[in-house]
């Protein structure tokens, strides 16, 4: 199973507009790393607008670069990518990088 984290204009938007495709996807390998991170697990971030999650997701990221050994644990298997801290790092980024441009949307997991 998996999350695909998505940036949507609060309902309802008047005028409409169309807004840029922010999705990120994420698997479900990262539940137990990410549970244990200041940002914590993905599903809970839904219905909620971007600018919350920017500084858990900052320090998430600044956690799993200083203290990589401590989340080692929670790799899913490491010899096939999966799971991998490095590839956690690269979906709190691309989040961070959606989440700082619009800090005003909502965020929607699906």
């Amino acid at each position: 199973m998996s999350y695909y984290i998505d940036l949507q204009v609060p309902a309802p938007p008047e005028p409409y507009y169309q807004v840029k495709d922010y999705s990120v996807h994420c698997s479900w390998n990262y539940t137990k790393m990410m549970m244990h991170l200041p940002c914590g697990r993905v599903r809970d971030w839904n219905h909620k607008r971007a600018k919350e999650l920017i500084k858990p997701i900052r320090e998430s990221i600044k956690e799993l670069e200083q203290n990589s050994d401590k989340y080692s644990q929670y790799e899913v298997d490491r010899s096939r990518g999966l799971g991998t801290i490095e590839h956690c790092r690269e979906i709190l980024r691309m989040c961070l990088d959606n989440f700082e441009e619009c800090p005003d949307l909502e965020i929607d997991i699906s």
